[in-house]
């Protein structure tokens, strides 16, 4: 994953540059896999073969797969020379500051068949939720805007970002032995009473917990191990509520004998309600 970030700017726009030469009869798409921006976005491509010297391919706040075809867009043909600059940008022309876009993806591909193109897909197809499954993650690209890296107001604890299918949470804080990624949920627990998730790996420690008014202390660390695996918890058992219920679910990495998970991660592919 690739991240820009622009700390500070006195321009509403700053960018990262590469030249290429490409051959766009060969390769005639550009495409980009967007995983998160906190502002607006875009792509130019700039050379003297464009009309005023560039071309603005994209320049949007949304997430996702984006695919350009440089043949039907221009007139172009052959190896072009010019440069790729991805950027981010305050539509409003307010300077920029603490604004980043991450992307997995940036590349020049051929136009692929239908059997190709279903191969390079950017992400695994996500797990199919049976009838009495409720998925948190794997979940449209919408509903990943609910994970949250940060407790309101608080600093960010941690770094999340999705390859192949794939969630990767990275510890982000240096004095604190723990960060969680969190998101709230409305679950009804008479018919989705089995939480369920499936860690892959882990560099430490990772944990799972749950707030809500309704528990001691207005929370249940459900589990804190180095171990990954696939695990299970009742929650109308180990809760002790019933019917739907709003909760906060938080899932990170922690390091109790230690000062710092800077840099420690977890990785997950499934986690979901079900009975």
């Amino acid at each position: 994953m690739g991240t820009l970030l622009a700390a500070k700017t006195h321009r509403p726009w700053a960018s990262i540059m590469k030249t290429v030469t490409v051959d766009v009869d060969r390769y005639p798409l550009l495409q980009v896999n967007v995983l998160a921006a906190s502002k607006s976005w875009y792509i130019i491509l700039s050379g003297p073969q464009f009309p005023d010297g560039f071309l603005r391919l994209v320049e949007t706040d949304k997430t996702g797969h984006f695919s350009f075809d440089l043949k039907k867009m221009t007139a172009l043909s052959g190896p072009q020379k010019m440069d790729v600059k991805i950027g981010v940008s305050q539509p409003g022309g307010t300077a920029l500051e603490g604004v980043k876009v991450s992307f997995n993806k940036l590349a020049f591909l051929s136009r692929p068949s239908a059997a190709g193109q279903a191969r390079s897909a950017p992400y695994a197809a996500p797990a199919q939720p049976g009838a009495n499954d409720y998925y948190l993650f794997p979940s449209s690209r919408r509903d990943l805007d609910a994970w949250v890296e940060s407790a309101k107001d608080g600093p960010q604890e941690v770094r999340f970002s999705v390859s192949k299918g794939l969630g990767i949470i990275r510890g982000e804080l240096t004095p604190q032995n723990w960060g969680a990624l969190r998101r709230p949920v409305t679950v009804d627990l008479d018919k989705y009473p089995l939480l369920k998730v499936h860690v892959l790996s882990s560099t430490r420690r990772w944990f799972l917990l749950v707030t809500h008014p309704g528990l001691p202390g207005g929370y249940l660390r459900l589990i804190e191990t180095d171990k990954p695996g696939a695990y299970e918890f009742n929650l109308p058992k180990l809760t002790g509520l019933s019917k739907s219920q709003t909760f906060e679910f938080q899932m990170g990495v922690s390091d109790p004998s230690g000062v710092s998970v800077k840099g420690e991660t977890m990785v997950f592919d499934r986690v979901y309600f079900t009975r």
